[in-house]
């Protein structure tokens, strides 16, 4: 099966010190357009957005998502599987 050459979210992630209520993170996934489910830990929260199983094996990268004030947004991306 054939990758995409394009990048794809996977999941959002927020560091727990940075955004202390799911309220605020939802906020965020809302305003952003992104799916609202989480899934939290004592450290961080994560918000998929499509499942691991859509996504070729060995493409997987975290990036920064938000650079500017406090941060605390990552995100796993990845090439999806072609259609």
């Amino acid at each position: 099966m054939s990758c995409s050459t394009r990048t794809s979210i996977q999941t959002v992630l927020f560091d727990r010190s940075v955004f202390r209520s799911k309220k605020a993170i939802r906020a965020f996934l809302r305003r952003n357009k992104f799916r609202t489910s989480l899934d939290c830990n004592d450290k961080t929260c994560r918000a998929r957005q499509l499942a691991p199983s859509r996504f070729c094996k060995g493409t997987f990268r975290t990036i920064q998502l938000r650079k500017k004030g406090a941060g605390g947004v990552k995100a796993v991306i990845g090439k999806r599987r072609a259609a």
